[in-house]
C-alpha cells in the first residue's frame, strides 16, 4: 500500500470517529434537556395532569351497626314499652312477635333486620274505633255498651301514645337509625299521626323539627316557609288522607 493510500485510510477512520463522537454528544444533550424539562415546573404539571387521568379508587364505607333484637327490647322496655312478646314464625327474614298487653286485645310486632340487627319495625294493633255519640235518651244497655267501647278506645289510644314512642326510642338511641340518617324534619297530618311526631321527639328529633297539623292548608303553609332550594321532600299517606291536596297547595297548583 502506498503512502497516499495509507493517509486516505487514516483520514477516513478519523472522520468516522468524529461522526460517532458527534452522535454521542447530541444524544447526551437531548437526555440532559429532557431531564431539565422534567425537573422544571412545566414538567411537573405535565406529570400531574397525566396522573389525573387515572380514575379515583372508591373508598370502603363502614357498615352501619344496628342494635340486636335483645338490645332493642331492653331499650324499649327501659323507655316504658308495656307488653309481653312471644316469638312468632312466618316472618322470615324478619322477626315477628305476638304481643300481650295487659287486658287489651293482642297485636303483632315485626322487626326488620339488617346486618344482624334491628333497623325498623311494623306494629300491628287491632283498631278500636271511636264509638258513635249516644242518643239523647240512651237506654241502660246503650249506655253500658257506649262506656265499654269508649273505654277500649281510650285505652288503645293511650297505649299507642306511650309505646309507639318507646319502640322508636328503643331503636334510635344515639340516632343510630331514624333521625339524622333519614330526615331533618317531620310534618304530619291526620287524627292519629300525632303519635308519629311524639315518637320522633322521644327518639331525639328536636321538637321544632317535628310538627303536627290539623289541615292541609296549615301543613302546606309551613312547608313553604321551611323548605329551601335543594331540599328533598317526601309526601306519604293513604288515599283517604288526600295528601295530594297538600302537595298542590305547596306547589301553588290547581287541583285536578
Amino acid at each position: 500500500m502506498s503512502a497516499k493510500d495509507r493517509k486516505g485510510s487514516g483520514d477516513k477512520r478519523k472522520n468516522n470517529g468524529n461522526a460517532l463522537a458527534g452522535t454521542l454528544f447530541t444524544a447526551a444533550m437531548i437526555c440532559c434537556c429532557v431531564l431539565i424539562y422534567l425537573l422544571s415546573k412545566g414538567g411537573r404539571n405535565t406529570a400531574k395532569d397525566t396522573s389525573m387521568d387515572i380514575p379515583p379508587q372508591p373508598t370502603a364505607q363502614m357498615e352501619r351497626v344496628y342494635p340486636s333484637v335483645e338490645v332493642f327490647f331492653e331499650r324499649a322496655k327501659g323507655y316504658g314499652f308495656d307488653a309481653e312478646y312471644t316469638e312468632d314464625d312466618g316472618y322470615a327474614p324478619d322477626k315477628g312477635y305476638t304481643l300481650k298487653r295487659g287486658g287489651l286485645d293482642g297485636g303483632a310486632l315485626v322487626l326488620s333486620m339488617r346486618n344482624m340487627g334491628v333497623c325498623g319495625f311494623t306494629l300491628m294493633i287491632p283498631a278500636a274505633a271511636k264509638p258513635d255519640d249516644l242518643p239523647d235518651d240512651p237506654t241502660p244497655v246503650e249506655l253500658s255498651l257506649y262506656e265499654q267501647r269508649l273505654g277500649r278506645y281510650e285505652a288503645e289510644s293511650a297505649w299507642l301514645d306511650t309505646n309507639l314512642g318507646s319502640l322508636i326510642s328503643g331503636i334510635d338511641v344515639g340516632s343510630e337509625v331514624t333521625y339524622a340518617d333519614k330526615a331533618d324534619m317531620l310534618f304530619t297530618y291526620g287524627n292519629h299521626s300525632l303519635r308519629t311526631v311524639t315518637g320522633a321527639i322521644t327518639g331525639g328529633m328536636p321538637p321544632k323539627n317535628a310538627e303536627h297539623f290539623d289541615t292541609h292548608e296549615d301543613l302546606a303553609y309551613v312547608l313553604k316557609t321551611r323548605a329551601a332550594e335543594g331540599d328533598v321532600l317526601l309526601f306519604k299517606g293513604s288515599r283517604g288522607m288526600k295528601m295530594e291536596r297538600a302537595l298542590h297547595l305547596f306547589l301553588d297548583e290547581d287541583e285536578k
